[in-house]
Formats: structure tokens, C-alpha cells, sequence
């Protein structure tokens, strides 16, 4: 079987009000940093968003799909 011809890419993207169950706002923007600090040794292209104010929810994720997808295509 032959390998594709890949270069791997990874977004995410957080808000700064996001809360889910116990997890707050702060957690979530911890782990973000280790995640970010962890990926950035891995060469893989990478994008972490953050958006001031959003919560975790479609709305949130609505405004924020262009970006990913822009980014996963390589269109940015």
C-alpha cells in the first residue's frame, strides 16, 4: 500500500467564556497553552484560535467554521 502524499494540519479554537460541566473558562485556556507548546515541537502545521467572549456552542462554532476550513485547505 503506498503512503499518501499528506501534510498533516490541526485546528482548533476555544472562547474565552467557554464553561462544560466542571471544566471552566480558565481550564480551558490552560490546556490550550500546554496543547499549543506540545504541537509546536511536533512541525505539524498548527492553528489555535481564540475568541474574546464566545461560549461553547454552535453559534460560537458557526462563526469560527470559515477560518478552520480556510486553514485545513489551505486556503489561507
Amino acid at each position: 500500500m503506498k503512503q499518501a502524499d499528506v501534510t498533516a494540519r490541526l485546528y482548533m479554537d476555544i472562547g474565552t467564556n467557554e464553561t462544560s460541566g466542571p471544566i471552566t473558562p480558565e481550564d480551558y485556556l490552560y490546556t490550550k497553552a500546554q496543547l499549543v507548546e506540545t504541537v509546536a515541537r511536533t512541525g505539524i502545521a498548527f492553528r489555535y484560535e481564540v475568541e474574546p467572549g464566545a461560549v461553547h456552542n454552535e453559534i460560537a462554532w458557526r462563526r469560527r467554521l470559515p477560518n478552520a476550513l480556510a486553514f485545513l485547505y489551505e486556503l489561507t
